[in-house]
């Protein structure tokens, strides 16, 4: 199985990156990452998707996991990337899911956020 290890922001955020397709046992592995971190005491998640290029159901799954633990995604995806496209829509259009083009956009939104989600920048 692939092994994903997440790298801290902050004290609340970690990265996520995703090097190819999300499906399988990738698939397995991001949820089990977005696991430890939420165990971690981290309810923020920066996912870096821009060597991602498809996600299978097990990859929704995955996704869709991170929200029901109550983790904020920030997503990083390349330009023209259509969440609504990519994943079922009960995970492209949740409100804890938001996607950006530039890495520094997403980290900076990780970081100036609240625990309810409020802009405290």
């Amino acid at each position: 199985m692939t092994s994903v290890r997440p790298i801290e922001i902050d004290y609340r955020s970690a990265l996520i990156a995703v090097d190819g397709k999300l499906r399988g046992s990738r698939a397995r592995s991001i949820e089990e990452a977005f696991e430890r971190v939420a165990g971690a005491g981290y309810d923020q998640v920066v996912l870096d998707l821009r060597a991602c290029p498809s996600a299978d159901s097990l990859g929704a799954h995955a996704l869709r996991r991170a929200l029901e633990l109550g983790q904020r995604l920030f997503v990083i995806a390349s330009p023209g990337f259509r969440a609504e496209e990519f994943l079922p829509p009960d995970v492209a259009a949740h409100p804890r899911f938001q996607v950006y083009t530039r890495p520094e956009d997403a980290v900076f939104a990780a970081r100036a956020r609240d625990k309810s989600g409020i802009l405290v920048a």
